[in-house]
């Protein structure tokens, strides 16, 4: 499963089916601060990704 944090590979092994919100823990990132897209679909910390799908974090940036 290719990872990429704001278009920067991860190197981080996942080879089973998990929830997003596992893999966001096992990153050590917080679902507040990205958001996660699945073969270039938005997804929830509640779905399910597999080890075929891609995988992007998106950070989010607030201001004003």
């Amino acid at each position: 499963m290719p990872i990429t944090l704001d278009g920067d590979p991860l190197k981080c092994a996942i080879k089973r089916e998990m929830k997003v919100s596992e893999l966001l823990s096992t990153l050590g990132i917080s679902r507040e601060v990205v958001i996660v897209k699945s073969n270039g679909k938005i997804i929830t910390e509640f779905d399910t990704i597999s080890p075929r799908d891609n995988i992007e974090l998106i950070r989010v940036s607030t201001g004003g």
